[in-house]
């Protein structure tokens, strides 16, 4: 049985993030079980799952409650965790349902390079049952910085094989100096085919939070608008990172920052455990459709707070006024991307979205 747990522990790991920098060690692991009961009955079987996808900022793990001896009546059951060993759930505890089954829990906002030590439980009305103790240690944040042309420094962060910086970029100038237009009328904004920035509502105010919207043309400008040693990311720069935390449906909620403080409620599976921290800077958009739901407006800004939308250096097909582009927003935990707007029409290369840059 030993033998299995430890073969379904490493499949687990394997497939979950296919490389993990400080994977949990056997000789880690301990297979005893507890109880903390307050009255009479029996106790359901309660498993840890090995930990896997270990960042600085979180990791994820879980377990498996029996539906025997109780587990029928469990009331609430998850991953307790905490610096020391033996944790309980009067440390810090990650719900994660009710009932008998195997259940995952996203265990985050922890410190960088710590060891900590967990454990899945299940509560019921006679006390609480403790599975076997796993303990792991977090990666180095690997924190850095880069500093643009207009001398905006931009914390940097590693994430998996991939550096990038941890805010959208600010700069009016490209690597050379050649200053980027800041266009702030609507028609003119529209008929670009050259680079060129904007801000939020042409509100200088919103730019230290989440940086200026740029068109398409910007991004690829031949004067280079990232600092040497980085660039702007293709497609398959981004698929890199979205497949690392996760897939598709859970990426966006690994990326996105934690709380409301720039989100709309309700922010759904956001925990920032990949240090990434997206936040919802919204757009820019052009749009030159007639349909039922197309804007009154061609040009407007829209979805701050709700959206976050960052352009690749890819084309979408042989559309050649259209890019692929990654997004995420408040509703979901998902990191999407897409070439083309399903209600508005097609997202063109004249449309303002954010930048973030990645490390060559």
């Amino acid at each position: 049985m030993k033998k299995i747990t430890i073969c379904l522990a490493l499949t687990i790991l394997f497939f979950a993030c296919k490389k993990t920098e400080l994977p949990v060690q056997p000789d880690q692991e301990f297979a005893t079980a507890s109880s903390e009961k307050k009255g009479g009955g029996t106790s359901p079987t309660v498993t840890t799952t090995a930990v896997s996808y270990i960042l600085s900022f979180g990791a994820t793990s879980g377990g498996s409650v029996s539906s025997t001896g109780g587990g029928m009546s469990v009331q609430e059951r998850g991953v307790c965790l905490n610096t020391s060993p033996n944790p309980t759930i009067a440390h810090t505890k990650f719900p994660s349902g009710s009932g008998p089954g195997t259940f995952t829990t996203i265990m985050s906002g922890l410190a960088g390079t710590t060891t900590y030590y967990a454990r899945a439980y299940a509560t019921k009305s006679t006390g609480t049952t403790y599975g076997n103790q796993i303990s792991f240690t977090t990666a180095n944040p690997n924190y850095g910085t880069v500093t643009d042309i207009d001398g905006n420094v931009y914390t940097t962060i590693q994430i998996g094989s991939q550096t990038w910086t941890v805010e959208n970029l600010k700069t009016t100038r490209y690597r050379n100096g050649v200053t980027i237009p800041n266009v702030t009328d609507n028609t003119a904004w529209a008929a670009l085919s050259t680079g060129a920035y904007c801000n939020y509502n042409n509100d200088e105010a919103n730019v230290a939070t989440y940086g200026r919207l740029y068109n398409w043309y910007a991004l690829t400008d031949a004067n280079n608008i990232a600092p040497a040693g980085w660039h702007t990311p293709s497609l398959a720069e981004w698929d890199i990172l979205r497949n690392y935390l996760g897939d598709l449906n859970i990426a966006g909620g690994k990326a996105k920052e934690a709380g409301l403080a720039h989100w709309v409620t309700p922010n759904t599976g956001a925990d920032n455990s990949s240090g990434f921290t997206a936040l919802p800077a919204g757009s820019r958009y052009v749009n030159y459709t007639t349909g039922s739901c197309s804007a009154a407006t061609p040009v407007h800004f829209t979805h701050l707070g709700y959206n976050g939308v960052w352009w690749t250096s890819t084309n979408a097909g042989s559309d050649p006024n259209n890019s692929w582009f990654i997004e995420t927003d408040n509703t979901s935990a998902r990191f999407y991307r897409s070439g083309f707007l399903m209600c508005f029409g097609y997202y063109e290369k004249k449309t303002g979205y954010s930048i973030r840059l990645i490390k060559d």
